[in-house]
């Protein structure tokens, strides 16, 4: 996480509008995309309910470029550290035993 906020935090609105590769995803929306799938952690553990449930028809089912605008680098950076905060508080207040639990993307045949 830190080194994915440090980058972040030094890239440029220019820089997050470019893509990581010719062809490939833009840095904003790879923002997006983890931002939306570390928030999809708070229902998978069963920690609650995603803080920013809009960003999975942008950031997951659909791949970069089919939706445009998108949100601000400054939202999705706002949505980022939101959600890595609440994550961590969450994580932070898991015993042992909560960490063994099953998780709710397992089915009962798993």
């Amino acid at each position: 996480m830190g080194r994915a906020d440090k980058a972040f935090s030094a890239s440029t609105e220019e820089q997050f509008l470019r893509e990581v590769a010719p062809g490939r995803n833009r840095i904003i929306y790879l923002l997006g995309h983890l931002t939306a799938v570390h928030d999809s952690m708070h229902t998978v553990l069963g920690l609650g309910e995603r803080l920013h449930p809009e960003l999975e028809l942008t950031f997951i089912s659909k791949p970069d470029k089919a939706i445009e605008p998108l949100p601000s680098v400054t939202e999705l950076m706002k949505h980022w550290t939101d959600v890595n905060r609440s994550l961590s508080d969450k994580f932070g207040r898991l015993s042992p035993q909560d960490w063994l639990q099953r998780h709710m993307a397992m089915s009962d045949e798993d």
